[in-house]
């Protein structure tokens, strides 16, 4: 009932919700404030080398290891900020302008890195188009050429030829 009112006034649900909110992210803040980082990376060594652990320390464990990536989040901002102020003004506006385009490479550099974690790095320019735009024929080669098409092509070369029986060395040149 104290939460539904302020000063008399009744406040909505998304207000309540959002003073909720920050009411927990203020406790969170100050429990991590409060902790040391060594010894939290140290527990959570401890309970990721335990075999079994009961609901209980399951809940510690995901409870440590959310506040150890916080904690090391938080530093890294902290020297972000750091290496920012240290920066020539004329620098930081360098920096500003090249980030949107460096998001755009880094789209590009994901969409690659996942296409050659599935296979292997295209080599071809065919390579780069999907596979539903590919043409092949019925023997699953590219029409466009492609190595099963030389290999066949070389393959019927070596096999029609009739000089194999009367010069060896002709034939080994052939390979």
């Amino acid at each position: 009932m104290e939460q539904q009112r302020l000063h008399g006034f009744r406040l909505s649900k998304k207000e309540i919700e959002e003073r909720n909110k920050i009411e927990q992210r203020r406790k969170w803040n100050e429990k991590l404030e409060r902790v040391d980082v060594v010894k939290l990376r140290t527990e959570l060594e401890s309970l990721n080398k335990a075999s079994f652990l009961t609901p209980q320390q399951n809940e510690r464990k995901r409870l440590v290891s959310r506040m150890v990536s916080d904690l090391e989040q938080r530093a890294r901002v902290a020297s972000d900020m750091q290496k920012e102020s240290q920066l020539d003004p004329r620098c930081r506006n360098l920096s500003i302008s090249t980030s949107s385009s460096e998001d755009y490479d880094d789209l590009f550099g994901r969409a690659r890195v996942d296409s050659t974690v599935r296979d292997s790095f295209p080599t071809k320019a065919f390579q780069l188009l999907p596979r539903s735009l590919r043409k092949r024929n019925n023997e699953g080669a590219l029409i466009a050429g492609g190595d099963k098409k030389r290999a066949k092509m070389a393959e019927d070369a070596l096999l029609s030829s009739s000089t194999v029986g009367d010069n060896i060395e002709e034939f080994f040149d052939s390979l």
